[in-house]
């Protein structure tokens, strides 16, 4: 069984819409492709996905599960195209300071908290201590 992306969509789209025409011009996608494609994934899974009517289609239990999936993947998809887009646009910064005890404790508290308040794209500061000793 093997879906890609754009069967996962028309599917969706024909659920929203409540028809296969409708379904395949939100896709914009010809009826007889999407009637293809549709034809496939009930081909491919056994049971057929959609109950067809005079008035429209409806979800079987397993285009339910089939919808469930879809909205699951496609979500997923799309969380990692905008962390992915964070990294190409170089919103995601690492900032790394070194300091000894003293001004981690006493004097950068403030200023670090300003300082990401006003840079919010800093996903990842770390502070490595130096520790200094006397003779």
């Amino acid at each position: 069984m093997r879906f890609d992306l754009i069967d996962l969509h028309l599917f969706l789209f024909i659920l929203e819409t409540g028809s296969i025409t409708h379904g395949a011009a939100q896709a914009n996608m010809s009826l007889p492709s999407a009637s293809a494609r549709l034809r496939g994934m009930e081909e491919a899974l056994g049971p057929p996905l959609l109950e067809r009517g005079r008035r429209g289609v409806e979800s079987t239990p397993a285009g339910d599960t089939l919808a469930h999936h879809a909205r699951l993947v496609l979500g997923q998809i799309e969380r990692m195209q905008g962390e992915l887009g964070e990294h190409s646009e170089s919103r995601r910064t690492r900032v790394r300071l070194w300091a000894n005890t003293a001004a981690v404790t006493e004097f950068l508290p403030r200023p670090l908290g300003g300082f990401l308040r006003r840079n919010p794209g800093i996903h990842n500061l770390s502070v490595k201590h130096i520790y200094c000793m006397q003779d």
